[in-house]
């Protein structure tokens, strides 16, 4: 039978008899009552020896015999002698109890199952058999069975989806755009930009900010995808200022042939929206655009 893992406990009977007890003769006791439950072979006893109950709990020896003193008061011992062991009763009647339900158990089972090879070994006899004449036969019953199709529906082909980053949109976003990066996550943020914003209000957003991009570091300039998610177009752009023209003259005075400035696709459309009247260029050379209100006023 394998050990049983914790035994009855009564809260009211383990203070009375412990409450004289000091803090170490308390631990020694509640130690020693451990150890005979998991390890003794009768749960309830322990040789009485002060030098091999501090082995089996792991304490100093004299601590054991001034507690071991304490615990067996003359007066009133918290163990029983018996054949030189200190027995606990309390641990004796609780394993005692735990036998009697196992035997109660076991014997319960063992009824059960010959209850249950009777009923299958228990042939009736021949008085006991039916007489197959004084059975009568049961008509039989005509079922209705529903008419089923087995066709397998043919489900229409399904349209092939557009890739997000192939609408007229975006591209007309991803065209004007200076820094080309992650484009499929842009498509998505782009997507997910017209849920709060009109295609025209994040070209206006963007026309105002490429002027500075233009002149600043490319590295300086927000991926597409980070743009549009934190709303961009919304945002404040930073002033631009035109470069005043410088000539390049040499030491003859007379000047040089500079090379012809690349046009790229950010200054056409820089151009555009200043002639479209989007954006507009200041007295003192900086672009900056045009309020809405003053769009408003100039649409007829």
């Amino acid at each position: 039978m394998n050990r049983a893992p914790s035994f009855q406990f009564y809260p009211d009977k383990w203070q009375s008899h412990t409450r004289r007890l000091s803090d170490q003769s308390y631990r020694v006791y509640h130690e020693l009552l451990c150890w005979m439950w998991q390890s003794s072979e009768d749960y309830c006893s322990v040789q009485n020896s002060p030098e091999a109950i501090a082995c089996a709990i792991a304490m100093q020896t004299e601590c054991v015999r001034i507690a071991l003193a304490e615990i067996q008061n003359p007066f009133s011992p918290l163990l029983k002698e018996e054949n030189g062991r200190l027995v606990s009763n309390g641990l004796k009647k609780a394993r005692q109890a735990q036998l009697d339900k196992s035997h109660k158990a076991k014997e319960a089972a063992n009824a059960r199952w010959k209850d249950a090879n009777a009923m299958q070994t228990h042939k009736p006899s021949i008085a006991e058999k039916p007489n197959p004449q004084c059975i009568p036969t049961p008509t039989p019953t005509p079922t209705l069975t529903p008419s089923i199709n087995t066709s397998t529906p043919q489900t229409p082909p399904a349209k092939p989806r557009r890739p997000v980053d192939d609408t007229p949109e975006f591209l007309r976003f991803w065209n004007v755009y200076p820094r080309k990066v992650g484009k499929p996550n842009a498509a998505r943020a782009f997507a997910k930009a017209l849920r709060n914003a009109t295609i025209d209000d994040i070209m206006r957003g963007l026309a105002a900010h490429l002027p500075a991009w233009a002149e600043s570091d490319p590295q300086f300039t927000p991926h597409p995808a980070t743009w549009l998610n934190r709303q961009g177009w919304n945002d404040s752009p930073l002033q631009k200022t035109l470069p005043k023209p410088t000539g390049n003259y040499s030491q003859t005075g007379y000047r040089q042939p500079q090379a012809k400035p690349v046009v790229t696709e950010t200054d056409r459309f820089v151009r555009q929206q200043i002639e479209d009247g989007i954006l507009r260029v200041t007295a003192d050379g900086k672009i900056e655009a045009v309020p809405i209100e003053e769009l408003s006023k100039t649409k007829p």
